[in-house]
């Protein structure tokens, strides 16, 4: 198993791991949700009002303008973007991710490297009065419902972060599951490649077309 120098950015995957991260209790989990989201937001004002001339041009149909291509805009930006009309499905490629992720998580936590990491933790965490066996338990407590952390889920967050870094969980859980991750990389490793590279394509494409 490789050995994780430096801890990344891991996203509130395991919880918090960080003494700011503990700072909001669990609830900082939606602080990095909205910060994620912030960037996909718009407002009303900066939307197209969708009318019916807005649909023609976008799908070419019911008798479009002269000057609308075929197919409408939707297909011309298509064309200009994946080099087909059609566009470019990487439903497939991104589905494999996305499992590869989520198994990755799933299957690490019946490790005998994380299974002994969470009973490291689950002691730690009872020698301050903490009856959890895993941090998801103490994540998912249902007591931390409430719409703002409150003192004692503060706590308990911090100390939880206290015996994460004690026992030194994230990272053996991040290298158990790098490996879970790369045997399964490998398995499926042409159609990541295809699907990395429609992407690129398509992102040199789109900077070719805002003229970046």
């Amino acid at each position: 198993m490789e050995k994780i120098v430096a801890m990344p950015d891991l996203k509130g995957r395991y919880g918090p791991v960080s003494d700011e991260e503990a700072s909001q209790g669990y609830h900082f989990m939606v602080s990095l949700v909205d910060s994620r989201n912030k960037g996909f937001q718009f407002g009303s004002d900066q939307l197209p009002q969708r009318t019916p001339a807005l649909l023609k041009a976008l799908t070419g149909s019911e008798q479009p303008n002269p000057k609308t291509p075929p197919g409408g805009c939707e297909a011309e930006a298509s064309t200009q973007l994946w080099g087909s009309p059609a566009g470019q499905d990487l439903k497939g490629e991104d589905q494999i991710a996305q499992q590869i992720k989520a198994d990755s998580f799933a299957q690490s936590q019946s490790d005998s490297r994380v299974v002994t990491a969470f009973a490291q933790w689950s002691a730690c965490m009872k020698s301050a009065g903490y009856s959890y066996k895993t941090p998801n338990d103490a994540q998912n407590d249902a007591r931390w419902s409430e719409k703002s952390a409150s003192a004692e889920e503060i706590s308990t967050a911090r100390k939880d972060v206290a015996c994460k870094k004690a026992t030194g969980l994230p990272g053996t859980w991040l290298a158990v599951e790098n490996e879970i991750e790369r045997k399964a990389i490998d398995n499926n490793i042409e159609a990541l490649t295809n699907g990395r590279a429609a992407i690129g394509s398509a992102v040199k494409h789109a900077a070719q077309v805002v003229g970046h």
